[in-house]
C-alpha cells in the first residue's frame, strides 16, 4: 500500500510542478526522474537542478539531487545540496520548497564574492584527505601507496604543498567533465550509483576519487567502493 501511496503522491507533485513551472520543467514518470532549468531556460546563466526521486519518497526516502552550474563554485553547489537535503521530512514532499530555495540562491551565486580561492581551497583539501580513508583499504601497490602521499589539509587549506601536487586544483577540474554517472537505482531502500572516468595516472585516481567527494550524497554513504586500471607498456594494468 505504501508504494501505491507514493507513486500517487508523486504523480500528484509532478503535476503541480508542471504546472507552475511549464517549460522549464521536464520530467520522466518512468525514470523517476525530473529537472528543473532557473530562472528559465531563456534567461541565463542557466541553472539546472535535478531530482532523482527513490520509490519510498516521500514515505521514507528523500530525494536525491544534483545540481548543473557551471559559472558556481563547486562548494557552494555542495552546500545547496546538503541544505535542500535537509528540508526533506518523512510522509511530505518538499521539491517546491526546495526549488524556490535554489532560486532564491541565484542572485549571491551570481555577485563576486570576497575570499572564494581560500573557499575552494578548503573544500580541495577536505576533499582529499576524505579521499585518504576511502583508498585506506587498498592491497598495497606501488599505485596505492601513491594514494597516500597527498598533502595534509589545515584549516587554511592544504599545507605543505609540493611541485608534484601545486597543479590538483587544475586535475580535478580537468577530470571533472570526463566522470559519467549512472542514475540512482534504489533497491530495499538502499540507493546505489555508479561513476566511471578514464585515467591515466594515479594523480587522475585521486582527482576523481576528490570530486566526487565533493558530493555529500557520495561522502556520506554507508559503502564507498572504489576500483581502478592504468595500463603500462611492458606491466600488467594495475
Amino acid at each position: 500500500m505504501a508504494m501505491v501511496d507514493d507513486a500517487t503522491l508523486q504523480a500528484e507533485e509532478r503535476e503541480s510542478l508542471a504546472a507552475i513551472y511549464a517549460d522549464d520543467f521536464e520530467h520522466s514518470s518512468t525514470e523517476n526522474f525530473c529537472r528543473v532549468y532557473l530562472p528559465s531556460k531563456a534567461k541565463g546563466p542557466v541553472t539546472v537542478l535535478q531530482t532523482f526521486l527513490p520509490v519510498s519518497y516521500p514515505s521514507a526516502a528523500g530525494p536525491v539531487f544534483e545540481i548543473e552550474a557551471p559559472h558556481v563554485a563547486s562548494h557552494l553547489l555542495a552546500a545547496a545540496v546538503s541544505e535542500m537535503e535537509g528540508m526533506f521530512s518523512p510522509g511530505e514532499v518538499c521539491l517546491f520548497t526546495c526549488i524556490e530555495w535554489l532560486r532564491e540562491q541565484l542572485p549571491q551565486w551570481q555577485q563576486p564574492s570576497t575570499g572564494l580561492q581560500s573557499a575552494e581551497d578548503a573544500a580541495l583539501a577536505q576533499a582529499l584527505d576524505t579521499s585518504l580513508a576511502v583508498c585506506s583499504s587498498s592491497a598495497g601497490s606501488e599505485a596505492d601507496d601513491e594514494l597516500h602521499h597527498l598533502p595534509k589539509s589545515t584549516g587554511r587549506g592544504i599545507s605543505q604543498p609540493s611541485s608534484s601536487y601545486d597543479s590538483g586544483s587544475a586535475v580535478m577540474e580537468q577530470m571533472r567533465s570526463r566522470i559519467i554517472s549512472g542514475e540512482p537505482s534504489t533497491e530495499h531502500k538502499s540507493t546505489f550509483q555508479a561513476h566511471i572516468a578514464p585515467v591515466t595516472d594515479v594523480q587522475q585516481v585521486r582527482a576523481v576519487v576528490a570530486v566526487l567527494l565533493e558530493n555529500n550524497k557520495i561522502r556520506n554513504a554507508t559503502h564507498n567502493i572504489m576500483a581502478y586500471r592504468i595500463g603500462a607498456l611492458g606491466k600488467p594494468g594495475i
